[in-house]
């Protein structure tokens, strides 16, 4: 995916975003949860394969979430772009 956005050579994904965020917490889960992105805009064409459109969400826009017991949540940029 990266190198189709023009990266050359390593680039960081969502998976290692995760387990840096959660070591600086001093935490490692045994297995990484896939990423949940309230923002991204990944809707299924005709052909039933996933495309990357430009996000529907605006400068502002927000989600809250009630948390009803204690966690450790990490939030990380994606960070799917060339530049």
């Amino acid at each position: 995916m990266y190198e189709q956005l023009g990266v050359i050579g390593y680039h960081p994904n969502c998976h290692e975003n995760f387990q840096k965020a959660a070591a600086e917490a001093n935490w490692r889960p045994p297995e990484v949860p896939d990423p949940v992105n309230f923002f991204q805009n990944t809707p299924v064409n005709a052909q039933g394969e996933l495309e990357t459109q430009t996000a529907l969400s605006k400068a502002g826009d927000a989600v809250t979430l009630r948390v009803e017991t204690d966690l450790v949540m990490v939030v990380t940029a994606c960070s799917m772009s060339a530049a």
